[in-house]
């Protein structure tokens, strides 16, 4: 008689399905998962910022009153292996076929469709970035921000995008990005 481990068996169930849509919204609708500007409903914001998740600054899902592990919570994730689908707050997954580009561009790609779906999860945040988010996007970002302006005033801003392709920098660069992408100013470095 074969015995499963609790660590194995959380495994196996984090992968358990409910279902194939066409859309994060009729998902949400049909499973009656925490809907986007609902009373009990709060965006769940990202803080993930790694080279290969770099989600920070987005509302990636939304929660039933804060709780993550609630069975309507969600979030929307992509990865090669599993394709685009919700992570439930139960451990389990809905696959989504496809998804529209939320910005009407015809030929982005897979990341570029579920940005947009999480810049529009942020109209329904009602509210601002939380302080603790925003604070490790700056602290990333005023070091591209420097460098950025110390190229401009040496008239060679053509050589950021090269300086933020090196490794050490594109975490630095892509904090800048995501911070004026989401209208902040960029911050400014100590003189």
């Amino acid at each position: 008689r074969a015995t499963v481990s609790v660590l194995n068996w959380k495994m196996q169930t984090r992968h358990e399905s409910r279902g194939k849509y066409d859309s994060v919204e009729k998902a949400v609708q049909d499973l009656g998962l925490a809907k986007p500007g609902a009373q009990t409903s709060e965006p769940w914001w990202s803080q993930k910022s790694t080279d290969k998740i770099d989600t920070i600054g987005h509302v990636i899902g939304f929660t039933f009153k804060g709780d993550k592990e609630h069975e309507t919570s969600w979030r929307l994730d992509y990865d090669p292996d599993q394709g685009i689908h919700l992570n439930l707050g139960d451990n389990r997954m809905v696959q989504l076929e496809d998804l529209t580009d939320k910005q009407g561009r015809y030929a982005a790609c897979i990341e570029e469709k579920v940005e947009s779906h999480y810049m529009s999860f942020r109209n329904h945040a009602h509210g601002p970035m939380p302080n603790d988010i925003l604070r490790a996007l700056k602290a990333h970002a005023i070091v591209a921000s420097g460098m950025r302006g110390q190229l401009r005033a040496q008239g060679q801003l053509g050589k950021y995008s090269e300086w933020a392709a090196q490794k050490n920098n594109r975490l630095h660069a892509r904090a800048l990005a995501r911070l004026e992408l989401l209208g902040y100013p960029p911050p400014t470095p100590p003189q």
